[in-house]
Order: C-alpha cells, then structure tokens, then sequence
C-alpha cells in the first residue's frame, strides 16, 4: 500500500460514480496541477498513473486515518470527527500509481528563450 505522501485526494460527486467505474477498467488517469505547491507560478505538473479502486474496509479504514493525522498532527478529537466525516457509504479510495511524469517550468522556457536570443516574429 501506498504511504501517506503518495495519497491524493480526489473528490467524485454521485453524478461522477459512472466515470469512476470507467475508470476501474481503464486503469489509468492523467493528473494536472497547477496549484497547490511551492513550485511557484507558471509551472504545472502532469502524471499519467494506474488507477486501483479500493472498497476495503481495511484500506477506508487506513486511508480515513492517515489523512485525518496528516491534517491535525496533534489533535486527536479532529482526527476521529474527520475519519467519522469521510466514512460514508459508496465511498472509495483511489490509489494512484505514477507512470510517467510530466512537467512543464515556463521559467526555466523563458530564461532559455532570452539567452538564445530568440525573439518572436
């Protein structure tokens, strides 16, 4: 099993069950950010994963867990009133494992733009 810092949350509302399905067949997901780090502006991130759909009590039960002490690190009573939110029925946990990763820096592409000299026409 994965350990907490490779969990990503993902959220599916009940209109988004039928994709979820989908995708336990297919396997693979394309994940992009371009939030939610220190990388700073105008960089993004994409990985292109295989998909496990866990309904096991065992994993919910791990997963509920591991994120609510992620969160509240020193606050036992959030962590239980967190798990007891998340444990809802019909609830999954996605595992997603990395295949391949993508980035993109437009820094990086700028800087390599003006030192080349290269200008637009």
């Amino acid at each position: 099993m994965a350990s907490l810092e490779e969990v990503s949350q993902y959220t599916l509302g009940e209109a988004d069950r039928e994709r979820l399905f989908a995708l336990q067949r297919v396997c693979s997901v394309c994940w992009t950010t371009t939030d939610g780090t220190e990388l700073g502006p105008d960089r993004t991130m994409t990985l292109k994963t295989m998909c496990t759909v866990h309904e096991d009590r065992a994993t919910l039960e791990w997963f509920y867990e591991a994120f609510s002490k992620a969160l509240y690190p020193d606050d036992v009573a959030a962590q239980q009133g967190l798990s007891a939110m998340l444990d809802t029925p019909r609830r999954v946990v996605l595992e997603l494992a990395p295949v391949k990763i993508i980035s993109y820096d437009g820094m990086k592409l700028a800087e390599a733009i003006a030192r080349e000299g290269v200008t637009s026409s």
